[in-house]
């Protein structure tokens, strides 16, 4: 039996590794919130 291959990445254009597709998603997150709590304190 052939042990499953660790080393498979995304297939991303720009993202070779998971490592920078999660910090990438990580910062789209951070981005959001971030406009998030700055236009609740704008328009409140």
């Amino acid at each position: 039996m052939k042990p499953p291959e660790e080393d498979e990445g995304p297939g991303l254009p720009g993202l070779r590794t998971w490592r920078r597709v999660y910090l990438v998603v990580a910062a789209i997150f951070i981005v959001w919130v971030g406009l998030l709590i700055a236009l609740t304190r704008m328009f409140s």
